[in-house]
């Protein structure tokens, strides 16, 4: 103003003009993937364990094989149990003659009751009528006794000798499932992920031996952790 000018009044916070583009809001799609890891595992998974004590024979998988349901996945040494399934064989064969023998023994004391009976009503009517003496009387009678003996024995021997065939039989049974643990299948079609033993190695009920999984149908396992949930 001193200077003879127009008097200019300041500006404060004055700057430059800046250029901007607009655009038009609109509707749209936007990906949003979020990348973890995971284990996918079949629906159907077995961990084929041992049922004998006994060492392994044979190993007929490895992991990856596929399998079909019933198919050799491992197999047991059977000499044991083979000769407790024959041992049990012999002794029902056994029994079965014992119980024959029993049997027979049994028909001849039916018969012989029968005839010590008949004769001692023949004898005590003989007696009835002074036809016979008491001796003969009590020698019928003491005859007629003993045979009765005879076949209670029998009948008992009968009964002892057929429970006896039930329990070689029962274990002639026992012994053949056992042995049919050595032969270890699989479960369902599917395919072996893991072996847990080799050749040679001793297992036990409950040892694990190999692990199929389904291969039809999948399943997510597990997830990555730590992730928000609102990905």
């Amino acid at each position: 103003a001193g200077c003879g000018r127009p008097a200019q009044k300041a500006v404060v916070g004055a700057s430059a003009a800046t250029a901007v583009e607009t655009t038009m809001v609109q509707l749209g799609n936007q990906r949003n993937d979020v990348e973890v890891g995971g284990t996918i595992r079949g629906r159907s998974s077995a961990v084929v364990s041992a049922r004998m004590v006994a060492s392994v024979a044979s190993l007929a998988v490895t992991a990856g094989t596929p399998v079909r349901a019933g198919q050799l996945l491992v197999r047991l040494d059977d000499r044991d149990v083979a000769a407790g399934a024959r041992q049990a064989t012999a002794s029902a064969a056994s029994a079965e003659q014992a119980l024959a023998r029993a049997e027979s023994e049994r028909e001849s004391a039916e018969a012989s009751a029968t005839l010590a009976r008949a004769t001692g009503a023949r004898i005590a009517t003989l007696h009835a009528r002074r036809s016979a003496t008491t001796q003969e009387l009590d020698d019928a009678t003491a005859g007629q006794a003993t045979a009765e003996a005879r076949l209670a024995a029998a009948r008992a021997a009968v009964e002892q000798a057929r429970s006896a065939l039930e329990a070689a039989r029962a274990g002639g049974d026992a012994a053949s499932v056992t042995a049919s643990f050595a032969r270890v299948v699989a479960p369902f079609d599917g395919v072996v992920t893991e072996t847990f033993v080799d050749r040679g190695q001793l297992v036990a009920p409950g040892t694990p031996l190999v692990q199929v999984e389904e291969v039809r149908a999948y399943a997510l396992a597990e997830i990555g952790r730590g992730l928000n949930s609102s990905h």
